[in-house]
This record gives structure tokens, sequence and C-alpha cells, in this order.
């Protein structure tokens, strides 16, 4: 992805740590393994419900973003299938 860091702190109490405003994160990648769920077999979660701290959901909580890892979710399942293979990691 290459959408910066998108934050709105008007209802934090307290002040961001001064990463949020890095823009050198850019672009960035979503690694595999924030599909994939530990304790379930065969599972994989995308989009809103995938593993990410909270600057990793500033940016991918957009529609482009949260797309892309439907389509990575999907392709993954289709070659799984093809191969027979499961998502124990």
């Amino acid at each position: 992805g290459t959408y910066p860091v998108d934050h709105h702190d008007a209802f934090c109490s307290q002040p961001l740590p001064a990463y949020v405003n890095d823009s050198s994160i850019l672009p960035y990648y979503i690694p595999f393994r924030a599909l994939t769920v530990n304790s379930i077999s065969n599972l994989m979660v995308a989009g809103k419900t995938m593993a990410q701290t909270w600057l990793a959901n500033c940016p991918t909580r957009l529609h482009p973003e949260e797309w892309i890892t439907g389509e990575a979710a999907g392709v993954a399942a289709t070659m799984w299938w093809e191969q027979s293979l499961t998502s124990t990691l």
C-alpha cells in the first residue's frame, strides 16, 4: 500500500506517539501471516478482521487496501485447494 498514515486524534486523551506522523513507512507491505489464524487451520481473515496494530490499521482501513487483502486470501485459498495443502502454519 502507499496510503499515508491517517489518524484522527480528536478524542485522544493523551498525545499520540511521534511515529504516527512518520511517512517513511511508504510503501508498506502486509505480511501473509496477518491473514492466517494460528489456532484454527484452513481459516483466513482479511480486511478489518486481519491481525494488525493500531498504526497498521490507519492506512489499511480504506477500501482499496482492505480489498487487496481479500484478493490475497482468495488467491492463497485457491492455491491451497489446487495443491491439497492446509493453512496450518
